[in-house]
C-alpha cells in the first residue's frame, strides 16, 4: 500500500468515479504536486477526461496489464499535463480477473498484484489516484489493497448506495489486514 494513494470506487457505474478522479488529479497537479493517475477501468474513460485518448496516446491498458501479468516495469504516459503522469487503462484490462484468480485461493492473504506494480514508482509522486472500474470481488480488493484512502462517489439512487456499502465493506476487510 502506498501512503499517498487514493482510490475512487463504487460498485455501480455512472456515479462519477472517473470524473472526480480526473479532476482531483488535475487540480493536485495544477497545485504543484507530482501526480500519477492510474486508470484501472477497461472502459479507459480517464483518457477522454484528461485528453490523451483524443491525441491517440492510449495503449488500451496494454502497459498496465503487462506490468500486472508479467512483472514488467510500469509503462507510464509522462506529462499528460504538467506534473501529471498516467498509467493508461482500456480494453486490455478485461482479463484482469483471470490474472488475479490464482491469487484469490487464500482469502487470508491480501491481493497485492496492483500494489506491487505501483510500489517502484509511487514514491516519485505526491499523490497516486486510482480510478476503479465498477466491480467487486478480487479486482476491487486488489485495487483497495494498493490504496491508503478511499472516495466513494454516489448518486441518490438505490444501486449507487448498494455499491457504496459493498465497496466500504471491501475496504474495511482489506484494512483489517493492515
Amino acid at each position: 500500500m502506498s501512503t499517498n494513494s487514493i482510490a475512487f470506487a463504487n460498485g455501480k457505474g455512472g456515479v462519477g468515479k472517473t470524473s472526480v478522479a480526473a479532476n482531483v488529479a488535475g487540480i493536485a497537479a495544477l497545485s504543484g504536486w507530482r501526480v500519477l493517475a492510474v486508470d484501472l477501468d477497461p472502459q479507459g474513460n480517464l483518457g477522454n477526461d484528461l485528453g490523451y485518448e483524443q491525441r491517440g496516446l492510449s495503449d488500451d491498458g496494454a502497459g498496465l496489464m503487462a506490468a500486472i501479468r508479467d512483472g514488467l516495469p510500469l509503462n507510464l504516459l509522462r506529462e499528460v499535463r504538467p506534473s501529471l503522469d498516467v498509467a493508461r487503462g482500456g480494453e486490455q484490462l478485461d482479463g484482469l480477473l483471470e490474472i488475479l484468480a490464482p491469487r484469490l485461493v487464500d482469502d487470508s492473504q491480501p491481493i497485492t498484484a496492483i500494489a506491487e506494480v505501483l510500489a517502484p514508482v509511487a514514491g516519485d509522486y505526491d499523490l497516486v489516484v486510482l480510478d476503479c472500474p465498477p466491480v467487486g470481488g478480487g479486482v476491487l480488493e486488489a485495487i483497495l489493497t494498493a490504496s491508503r484512502f478511499l472516495v466513494i462517489p454516489t448518486k441518490r439512487d438505490l444501486g449507487s448506495l448498494r455499491g457504496l456499502v459493498r465497496v466500504a465493506r471491501s475496504f474495511a476487510r482489506v484494512r483489517m489486514g493492515d
